[in-house]
């Protein structure tokens, strides 16, 4: 008999298994600043690792560590994680579409035997990072699936990248011409290329949402060194002040800091 364990996916996502309670990263760690903020008035520290028993880490008062979601792998004759359902997602065939279609329907994507579990790497969703979407959907009135869930289809390979001469005004097209490659922030001890720009140490005293919310209201990507400069980089407006369809300033290279098809590929 197979080995069960060779018969399973194992996902590395702090929603996966929540059901209809899930939480994004964004809402998570929203609830982290919060709490910590009105418990300490500081940002919440880094979380640590040990001691790794469950109860343990509770009478500590420290939150479960994180485990590794399992989902057994089916056949499509079976019923698999996510329902059947008789109506199937409609992909956007726009090239340029103003807004994101209303139904945000995920299915991965493939190219060169790498298959991307990013919504993001879909072509009609390329423009968009994850919160956009987010944003847009509770907009929207949107925030659970409709029930039952559709199946996720089969990975459908990615279009070749976008030119200059393609309408959309965000898109890979904006990246210098030649950039074949996404850019290598930093390296680790065993040589590996770290795509995230929190890896490098121009960057790496603060989190993407610091570094985009830096980005909107200075207008330009600014380093570590030059937000600690400033004696507060970023005001409380209060809750609900900043409207969702608010938008940064436009500037050459919009969305390249964090979001936006530039990072499309980099998960």
């Amino acid at each position: 008999m197979a080995d069960p364990r060779l018969n399973r996916e194992m996902f590395m996502h702090i929603a996966t298994g929540q059901g209809p309670n899930e939480l994004s990263f964004e809402e998570a760690r929203v609830q982290d600043y919060l709490r910590s903020y009105s418990t300490i008035a500081h940002p919440p520290q880094p979380c640590p690792e040990q001691p790794a028993d469950d109860q343990l880490r509770m009478s500590m008062g420290l939150p479960p560590s994180f485990k590794p979601f399992p989902v057994p792998q089916q056949s499509s004759s079976s019923s698999s994680l996510f329902a059947s359902s008789a109506t199937q997602p409609t992909p956007s065939t726009s090239t340029a579409p103003p807004e994101p279609p209303a139904a945000h329907w995920f299915r991965p994507m493939t190219e060169s035997g790498v298959i991307y579990q990013n919504i993001t790497a879909q072509p009609e969703f390329s423009r968009f990072s994850v919160e956009e979407l987010r944003c847009n959907a509770y907009r929207a009135g949107l925030r659970y699936p409709p029930q039952p869930v559709p199946t996720v289809p089969a990975p459908s390979p990615l279009p070749p990248p976008l030119s200059r001469s393609d309408t959309m005004s965000m898109s890979l097209g904006d990246i210098a011409q030649g950039q074949g490659q996404p850019k290598v922030y930093a390296r680790d001890e065993t040589g590996a290329k770290l795509l995230s720009m929190t890896a490098s140490p121009q960057f790496n005293q603060h989190s993407f949402e610091e570094l985009r919310v830096a980005y909107m209201l200075h207008g330009r990507e600014m380093s570590s060194a030059e937000i600690l400069a400033h004696s507060n980089p970023i005001p409380n407006p209060g809750p609900f002040a900043n409207p969702l369809g608010s938008h940064p300033p436009q500037h050459q290279h919009p969305g390249m800091l964090v979001s936006g098809p530039s990072m499309a590929r980099l998960y």
